[in-house]
C-alpha cells in the first residue's frame, strides 16, 4: 500500500513538474513575470501546516480572490510566493451568482514588498488567458486557455451559472480565486469554479470567470 502511494505521489509531481515546464514554455513573458503578484489563501491546521485551499493576487494594492474563498470569514491567512505567511482582513466578500464572487482582503505588509497587478481593459472573445493558481495545494502552476464567449446563450447549462463567462482551461481544487491574465499580464477577471463532463452532466469542459471587483 504504501509502495502504490509513492507511485501515485510520484506520478502526480511529475505531471505537475511537466505542466509546469510547459506553460514556462508558452506564456509570454508578461505572464511569467506576474507570478510574484500571485498568493494562496488558507489556514493552519490541527497539527500546525498551512492547508492551502484557494488562489488569489495582488491586483492594485489588494489581495482578490474569489468570494466563497473566504465567506462567513473575517480573516485569512495568505502566503505569497516566497512562502511567508501574512493574516489578511476580509475588507469585502460578495458572492451572488452568476454575475458576481470575488472578495477584497487587506494585508498590511510594506507597499511595494511585491508587485502587484493591473487591471486590463476587459476580455475579448478568443483572447488568450492564462491564470496562476495552486491547484492540490502543490504550489502555484500555469493553467493556459481561451476565453470562449458566454455561457448565457447556452440553455443547456443550469440557471445558477448563465451569465457567467467562461475558458477553455481546466481548473482543479484550489484554483477557485486566481486572477485571469491577458497576454500582457494585466488582470481581467477571476476563476470561480469549474464545469464540465466529470461534473454533475454539464457537457462543457472548462472555468467559469467572473469581473474584477
Amino acid at each position: 500500500m504504501r509502495n502504490i502511494f509513492r507511485v501515485i505521489l510520484v506520478t502526480v509531481c511529475a505531471v505537475a513538474l511537466g505542466y509546469l515546464a510547459w506553460g514556462k514554455s508558452s506564456a509570454p513573458e508578461a505572464v511569467l513575470d506576474a507570478r510574484d503578484a500571485t498568493i494562496m489563501l488558507g489556514a493552519y491546521d490541527a497539527d500546525g501546516v498551512f492547508s492551502r485551499y484557494c488562489s488569489g493576487a495582488f491586483v492594485e494594492g489588494r489581495v482578490v480572490t474569489a468570494g466563497h474563498c473566504v465567506e462567513g470569514r473575517a480573516e485569512v491567512l495568505i502566503e505569497t510566493v516566497d512562502h511567508y505567511v501574512y493574516r489578511a482582513r476580509v475588507v469585502r466578500a460578495v458572492k451572488a451568482w452568476p454575475a458576481v464572487d470575488y472578495a477584497v482582503l487587506r494585508v498590511d505588509i510594506a507597499p511595494g514588498l511585491y508587485p502587484s497587478l493591473e487591471v486590463g481593459d476587459g476580455m475579448v472573445p478568443g483572447e488568450d488567458l492564462y491564470a496562476w493558481s495552486g491547484p492540490w495545494g502543490l504550489g502555484t502552476l500555469l493553467l493556459e486557455g481561451t476565453y470562449a464567449g458566454r455561457i448565457s446563450d447556452d440553455q443547456s447549462l443550469p440557471n445558477e451559472i448563465r451569465g457567467m463567462h467562461y475558458a477553455t482551461m481546466n481548473g482543479a481544487g484550489g484554483s477557485s480565486g486566481s486572477i485571469i491574465l491577458n497576454e500582457d499580464g494585466q488582470a481581467e477577471a477571476i476563476l470561480v469554479g469549474g464545469f464540465g463532463e466529470d461534473s454533475r452532466s454539464l457537457r462543457l469542459t472548462g472555468s467559469l470567470l467572473v469581473g474584477l471587483p
